[in-house]
């Protein structure tokens, strides 16, 4: 579940779904999937966008580029807008095993979505 982090060259979580194909063979899928969080783009507590103009524009680009630059190494980057508590568990296939990686995130509210998608997807 790529967040923040949208570049491939020197990407922690990329590096750690390789290493956790490694350990588990050639039989690990594994889908990269990027939400867009409609909670970040609403407006804080104090009146003001979380996203400006400016932002979200970067992260369209960045997005698109991390799209392209997957399909050019081996896979397809799902695009989805909406909860991600609720978009990812949606792409999971039911009653098979799953893993999440997710980057480490350093604000309260990006550690408290991440903890309801971990909790979502262990329904």
């Amino acid at each position: 579940w790529f967040r923040n982090e949208l570049r491939l060259h020197d990407n922690p979580l990329l590096q750690q779904a390789i290493r956790l194909g490694k350990k588990e063979g050639s039989r690990l899928e594994w889908v990269p999937v990027f939400v867009f969080d409609r909670a970040a783009f609403q407006e804080s507590e104090w009146g003001n966008p979380k996203v400006g103009s400016h932002r979200a524009r970067f992260l369209l680009e960045s997005v698109e580029d991390l799209r392209k630059s997957l399909r050019e190494k081996c896979a397809n980057l799902v695009v989805a807008s909406g909860n991600p508590q609720q978009v990812i568990p949606e792409l999971l296939s039911p009653g098979a095993q799953h893993t999440v990686l997710a980057g480490q995130e350093v604000t309260s509210e990006e550690k408290n979505a991440e903890k309801a998608v971990f909790a979502a997807v262990q329904k």
